[in-house]
């Protein structure tokens, strides 16, 4: 079912990589995008995906902001994969730019969304107390 939507975007939406500003700006709506689903997701305490259920638990946990806590997590899960990558011989494999801004952009995109509209969400749908 997802390679059909994934297929029936790309048809509809036509882009061709390869030029570093459109890439970037299409990154920077990705990770807002991105961050405003998981936040609305463990906001609203539906069933996370298991990223944002493991980084939500810590959260809960810690009683740390959710978009601190993906930070922290995504820079140990980069960390840890050029670990691997170093003690195997290909030390940067899969850990580019795109990377790099996601680990950071995705959480501070949480952080952002949390801060202007989790309480009036949760106002909304009669969740906060």
């Amino acid at each position: 079912m997802f390679t059909r939507f994934m297929n029936l975007f790309a048809g509809v939406i036509p882009y061709h990589n390869g030029y570093l500003p459109a890439d970037l700006a299409l990154l920077v709506v990705a990770i807002l995008f991105t961050g405003v689903g998981a936040a609305m997701t463990v906001a609203m305490q539906l069933i996370p995906n298991p990223g944002d259920g493991i980084v939500g638990t810590i959260a809960r946990i810690t009683d740390k902001e959710l978009g601190f806590c993906k930070n922290c997590f995504d820079v140990g899960c980069v960390s840890l994969s050029l670990i691997i990558g170093i003690c195997f011989g290909n030390w940067l494999l899969g850990v580019g730019l795109g990377t790099l801004i996601s680990m950071v952009g995705v959480g501070r995109a949480i952080a952002g969304f949390n801060y202007l509209c989790k309480r009036p969400l949760l106002q909304a749908t009669g969740m906060a107390g």
